[in-house]
């Protein structure tokens, strides 16, 4: 969802407005502030602001852009801070709001009453007619600059606001991108209880390792550690170096320890027991889900409808769906349906008792499976 909108203004010139921090929009509580500040997008989108709730919430004002009052009326370095002399609540006061951050060409198209080559100020004869028209007690609005796009900034605001944000539907990389310009603006990583987090969770569904990342760099093991079983289900030998950055070592470490002991977790045992190496010997004393798998079903006494020599055969079978098990690269994230499938086949030869048996040691798959740490 666009998080602006078109605004006509009275002198006819069309503008794109916040939704949600536009001039007449009232937020609840003590955050419906007065307007006093427009903040201005690089897509040239308009955010409606109160400097107090920016100021209380940050703690470097607001990226070093909001200065103390005395300096609020003269215009900041770089022309990135303008004052309107009459900034109505109707309307964005546009003449005079362009920063270096837009080319000329941008310039000239939105604000009809420049020239590219003049400078960037206001005609006297429209500054004249604008204060003749405009109520006296009109105080001035403070115009700042940001080298963000509307639908990042918007995550910002919202978070920095404390409003949830989940109705605009951010993609994983927009949010991402908020959430690690909070650093910039001084705004603190919000807590468990924002949406902002149970948006990330649902993007841990589809885009797993990236949203764990995103997670792990704020911090949030919360977050982390339901996003991380999402991950099994894909290899890590996708992971990009710009995940790993954003995860951190400990991150990254964690990570990489649930992957490989799940794997471990269901190693075949016997090519091992014959290795020198004591601590290979030592994890084996723990029973894995292949030394359960590798043990076939009970048998039974003979019984008229199966002897010997069909158990025989089912222990067989059983032995070859052992080695189908474990030749097959299974993921980490595999499902028990997926584990299980290849035993299946042998009920379908089966007595009745040895029906029992094979289900029972199935059972016990499921279990030792279900059993492996699925999360950091």
């Amino acid at each position: 969802m666009n998080p602006a909108s078109i605004y006509n203004s009275p002198s006819g010139i069309q503008i794109q407005v916040s939704l949600t921090f536009s001039p007449n929009t009232v937020l609840p509580g003590s955050l419906g502030g007065p307007v006093d500040i427009i903040i201005r997008t690089s897509d040239f989108v308009f955010f409606y602001a109160n400097q107090a709730v920016l100021r209380a919430r940050s703690s470097n004002g607001f990226g070093h852009l909001l200065l103390g009052s005395e300096l609020a009326q003269s215009p900041g370095p770089s022309g990135s801070r303008t004052m309107f002399s009459g900034a109505s609540m109707d309307m964005p006061a546009l003449s005079g709001s362009a920063s270096p951050m837009g080319s000329q060409s941008d310039q000239h198209t939105l604000y009809p009453s420049f020239h590219p080559s003049a400078p960037m100020s206001p005609d006297p004869a429209y500054k004249t007619s604008r204060r003749q028209s405009e109520p006296p007690s009109r105080k001035p609005l403070l115009s700042i600059a940001v080298e963000e796009q509307s639908a990042v900034f918007n995550i910002v605001m919202h978070i920095t606001y404390e409003l949830a944000c989940n109705k605009y539907g951010p993609d994983l990389n927009t949010l991402s991108q908020g959430l690690r310009c909070l650093w910039k603006y001084g705004i603190p990583v919000p807590g468990m209880d924002a949406d902002v987090w149970t948006i990330l969770l649902h993007h841990s569904q589809t885009q797993p390792l990236w949203a764990y990342a995103t997670a792990a760099q704020h911090g949030m093991d919360s977050v982390c550690v339901p996003a991380s079983r999402n991950t099994l289900a894909v290899s890590l030998s996708t992971l990009g170096e710009a995940e790993a950055q954003l995860m951190g070592a400990i991150y990254l470490r964690r990570l990489f320890f649930l992957h490989v002991g799940r794997r471990i977790a269901r190693s075949y045992a016997l090519p091992w027991i014959s290795s020198s190496s004591s601590s290979l010997t030592s994890r084996l004393s723990k029973p894995t889900v292949q030394r359960v798998i590798i043990t076939p079903p009970q048998t039974h006494p003979p019984t008229q409808t199966c002897s010997p020599d069909k158990q025989t055969a089912i222990s067989n079978a059983w032995a070859i769906a052992v080695a189908d098990v474990v030749t097959r690269p299974l993921a980490p994230g595999a499902s028990v349906a997926t584990l299980l499938e290849a035993f299946r086949p042998l009920e379908l030869t089966a007595c009745d008792i040895c029906k029992g048996n094979i289900r029972t040691r199935l059972s016990e798959i499921v279990q030792h499976w279900l059993n492996i740490k699925s999360t950091i």
